[in-house]
């Protein structure tokens, strides 16, 4: 190899160096300009607006949630008075039968 080979090896190597160097340098820029986040009239959302809407959806999914848990509560309780009125009037009356039966079948002997 001469040194003019070697030169211009050098030479392009320099070159190339250079040029993917602005390359790499520019493809940065875009790159960086693709992911920063937008303004917030801007149609995408931010983490920390997509963070402000789900609190904002929990926060009232709860309150809904806690109010229908309240009235399906205090049904709840309604039914089992009612339940419980009829537990005893089922037991007033197998008694009241049990008496019948008894009376039915002594005044038979």
């Amino acid at each position: 190899m001469t040194w003019e080979k070697i030169s211009f090896f050098l030479f392009q190597l320099i070159a190339l160096g250079i040029f993917g160097g602005v390359f790499i340098f520019l493809l940065q820029r875009i790159l960086l300009r693709t992911i920063e986040p937008k303004p917030l009239n801007s149609n995408y959302l931010t983490l920390s607006d997509y963070n402000k809407l789900t609190d904002r959806l929990k926060t009232e999914l709860e309150q809904e949630y806690r109010s229908d848990l309240k009235l399906l509560s205090t049904r709840l309780d309604f039914l089992e008075n009612r339940l419980e009125k009829i537990e005893n009037i089922l037991t007033e009356l197998q008694k009241e039968i049990k008496n019948l039966t008894k009376e039915f079948y002594s005044s038979g002997e």
